[in-house]
């Protein structure tokens, strides 16, 4: 257990009735007086025995406050004194406070005793409990180099790669990790798969590990993740090793008139703009209902942006039976060109494209770039337009800026609104795919303190296919609490989701695989809306792309006008 891992430090404590048993008995006559100022500040310092007896005190005084119980415990751990630590783990579990967190830093406490039948009983609890990265966190955490030899943690928690006599083995080893984790960490798996379709389909994939392709094993376990019936749950393609995926690199949009390739590398510069009617030997309408069966997804919104991703993994096309080979693409044009399209290695920017990829080439006028594409790549932004008298702020993903926090970014914006001649405000988040939902208080607070703007007929935001995660919450926090009109395209995500990007590392492939463990609720229970839809919706065709006409935009301006 790592300091700034799973202390509790600047947390928000649970208060509930539980066991008020005092493991040190202190008295104010035996120590001094604190407050959580003073805790905090010590903690913070690092001055673990001060720290201590202040936590001491101050869980002594508030016996049901697991906050204080959790740091207590975690300045006893630093003082290496384990046997105790665990007991003020185990109290701030009893108040419900931090439950996985302090489950982990017990599994270490027990590691570090060495006893590791104990650690691991712990561990396999915090997972159970949905603690992220389990795998990650265990690997690089030198508190469990203790047990990490022995064949109980080997067996149990990690499994090593000396087990791995041959690929049959290895996947098969991968393949029943990932179904013991994936039942372990996702918050309701068997919400929208029978246990007897779940194991049917391990069991399958496990008998036929010989007959198939690793790019066939992949497209399985891409199936069995969409059957969790949530956007979140997924593979992320391996950037190296030895089952490092490839992409075309082309990105392609499905408009109302069809689908397009929107962007392309240099070296197909001239596919941009083309319309796809065929991808191997399957016509596209084939080939985007093939897509259902791995894309995971909280609503048909979210598989129409998500397919997109999808057409350009050669592994998926090939494991699909779509592509005849697992590192390129057959495309057919309805011009009648036939083209072959190879696959490039897979980095990490192929998770976060839009509509158009940087550096590639575009077909669209770009003399006419309208400001929804202007910076789709920049976190946010905002531009006045005197012509309407508005304000249009671009928020393109839920994360901070390094050199402009989001804060002092809300602040500049509201700032100009209330000093300059601004009627209208537009917040476009139709590209924000999420992040970080605890940010979103900062927008929300910005919107709901502008009375200049948050009136109805006033502020605007634009949504649409992609906006999903944290910002599908920030769309739910906008409804509830602005006067907002929406804009655009319905969300990919619901008012209510099963969301969290939860990493389990498979041992012998590496594949990284996001296991949804937390379920949002951002309205009534009984809210079972798929989405949240626009007053004001539009549909985008090829067209509007091609001459910079932006839908929504034009819509909402329709709506001032009358």
């Amino acid at each position: 257990m790592k300091p700034v891992k799973f202390p509790f430090i600047f947390f928000a404590g649970f208060i509930l009735i539980f066991n008020a048993e005092n493991i040190y008995p202190q008295t104010s006559d035996s120590v001094n007086s604190y407050d959580f100022r003073d805790a905090e500040k010590l903690f913070g310092e690092q001055k673990w025995k001060e720290a201590a007896d202040a936590f001491g005190y101050l869980a002594e005084k508030n016996i049901y406050n697991g906050y204080y119980w959790g740091n207590y415990g975690y300045c006893l751990y630093s003082l290496k004194e384990y046997n105790k630590a665990i007991e003020c783990f185990k109290k701030a579990i009893d108040a419900g406070f931090a439950v996985s967190g302090n489950m982990y830093n017990i599994a270490c406490c027990y590691s570090i005793l060495n006893k590791p039948s104990e650690s691991i009983l712990w561990l396999n609890k915090a997972a159970d409990y949905k603690l992220n990265n389990v795998e990650a966190t265990v690997i690089n955490d030198d508190d469990f180099n203790t047990i990490r030899n022995t064949e109980l943690f080997k067996t149990m928690v990690l499994p090593s790669p000396d087990m791995f006599k041959n690929r049959t083995e290895g996947w098969k080893t991968d393949i029943r990790f990932f179904k013991k984790r994936m039942e372990q960490t996702h918050f309701n798996l068997f919400a929208n798969i029978t246990k007897e379709e779940w194991n049917n389909m391990t069991e399958s994939l496990i008998d036929n590990v010989d007959g198939l392709h690793d790019s066939q094993i992949i497209t399985e376990l891409y199936k069995m993740t969409s059957k969790a019936g949530d956007g979140h749950t997924t593979i992320f393609p391996p950037l190296k090793g030895r089952i490092a995926m490839t992409v075309l690199p082309l990105t392609f949009w499905l408009f109302e008139d069809g689908l397009y390739i929107t962007s392309a590398s240099p070296e197909y510069k001239n596919l941009a703009g083309k319309k796809v009617i065929k991808i191997g030997n399957k016509p596209v309408p084939e080939v985007l209902e093939k897509m259902k069966d791995v894309v995971s997804r909280d609503n048909d919104f979210w598989l129409k942006r998500t397919s997109m991703k999808f057409l350009c993994y050669t592994d998926v096309l090939y494991g699909l039976g779509i592509s005849k080979k697992n590192d390129e693409a057959e495309i057919t044009f309805d011009d009648g060109q036939n083209i072959t399209v190879k696959g490039i290695p897979f980095t990490n920017d192929f998770l976060h494209l839009k509509i158009e990829a940087p550096g590639y080439s575009v077909s669209r006028d770009t003399s006419k770039t309208p400001l929804y594409l202007k910076d789709i790549y920049n976190l946010y932004w905002f531009q006045y337009i005197p012509e309407q008298k508005m304000v249009y702020m671009q928020y393109n993903a839920v994360q901070e800026k390094k050199d402009e926090p989001l804060q002092d970014f809300v602040n500049k914006v509201f700032d100009f609104v209330n000093k300059n001649d601004a009627d209208y405000f537009v917040l476009d988040i139709r590209f924000n795919n999420g992040g970080n939902s605890f940010l979103n208080k900062i927008l929300v607070h910005g919107i709901i303190k502008c009375d200049k703007i948050n009136q109805k007929g006033k502020f605007f935001t634009i949504i649409g296919r992609n906006t999903f995660s944290a910002a599908m919450n920030l769309t739910g926090d906008i409804e509830r609490e602005t006067n907002v009109i929406f804009a655009g395209e319905p969300t990919g995500s619901k008012p209510n989701f099963v969301g969290e990007t939860n990493i389990i590392s498979l041992p012998y492939s590496r594949l990284r695989v996001s296991c949804s463990s937390r379920y949002w609720q951002n309205y009534l229970s009984d809210d079972y809306r798929k989405w949240i839809a626009p007053q004001l919706g539009v549909k985008y065709f090829y067209d509007d792309y091609k001459n910079g006409i932006d839908p929504a935009m034009n819509e909402i301006i329709k709506f001032i006008n009358k």
